[in-house]
């Protein structure tokens, strides 16, 4: 039984990091704060948000554990 809850754990932390590593690029382009020089919103913007978020869905993944584990 504690290997089905850890998988069940491992599983609800991937989705829930990759979930807010998305959330956190959109929300990068779509606030100005990465964009393109001619305003264009294409997917190399998209890409280089996702390599910004990273080191800050990082920084907030003590919270992301603790919210997978409650819920």
């Amino acid at each position: 039984m504690a290997t089905k809850k850890s998988d069940s754990l491992k599983s609800k932390l991937i989705v829930y990091r990759v979930v807010a590593l998305g959330l956190f690029a959109f929300l990068l382009v779509h606030f100005d704060i990465v964009n393109n020089t001619n305003g264009s919103r294409d997917a190399r913007v998209y890409f280089f948000a996702t390599i910004v978020s990273l080191p800050l869905t990082m920084l907030l993944d003590k919270y992301i554990v603790r919210f997978a584990k409650k819920y």
